[in-house]
């Protein structure tokens, strides 16, 4: 049911999906998840998102109660890091304001109490889903500025200075993109 509504969102924007994943592949039977990938193969990085019961999940440790979670980072071993450290300062601290966490291991993870989610009229899975959005949306800004960071350091741009002081600035939400290519140009700016 969740991924029916999160799968032709993330497509849209450019994402893979996997045609059938094991909800509970690689979390130990502490989690059920689902997740996609960002569209580029190089980097190999993932949106993932689920529920958890706690504890010590990706590196992070969590309450040790029922969570909701958002997950963005490598999906392969050797994959590169999400280069937050050279990401806007002030693009960090709207992330960290909304409740995420940057990890060790160059990923970020953002939870909700589900019991939070479960008490609100419409249940756990509407409430659940209608959750996601902003995690969603932050996910995906966050990953096409990691992308565009990569290119620009070397990987697909020319690393030449510019002369001119790099700039990165947001997409706007919902503005319908659909060249993937495209997508990930605008996120670099010279000034």
């Amino acid at each position: 049911m969740v991924r029916n509504k999160v799968q032709p969102r993330l497509q849209r924007l450019g994402y893979r999906f996997e045609p059938k994943i094991d909800v509970w592949d690689s979390t130990g039977g502490y989690a059920i998840w689902d997740w996609c990938y960002f569209r580029p193969k190089n980097p190999d990085w993932y949106i993932g998102w689920g529920l958890t019961v706690g504890g010590d999940f990706f590196g992070a440790t969590l309450e040790k109660s029922l969570m909701a979670f958002v997950h963005v980072g490598p999906g392969a071993e050797g994959a590169p890091k999400l280069p937050v450290d050279v990401l806007p300062l002030s693009f960090k601290a709207s992330l960290r304001k909304s409740g995420w966490k940057f990890l060790e291991d160059g990923s970020c993870l953002k939870v909700e109490i589900a019991s939070k989610l479960a008490s609100a009229p419409s249940g756990l899975t509407q409430t659940f889903m209608h959750w996601l959005d902003q995690p969603l949306d932050e996910a995906d800004e966050l990953l096409q500025r990691s992308y565009a960071l990569l290119r620009f350091r070397g990987t697909g741009r020319s690393s030449k200075p510019m002369g001119k002081r790099l700039r990165i600035t947001p997409a706007p939400r919902g503005s319908g993109r659909k060249d993937v290519s495209e997508r990930h140009d605008h996120y670099l700016t010279a000034r």
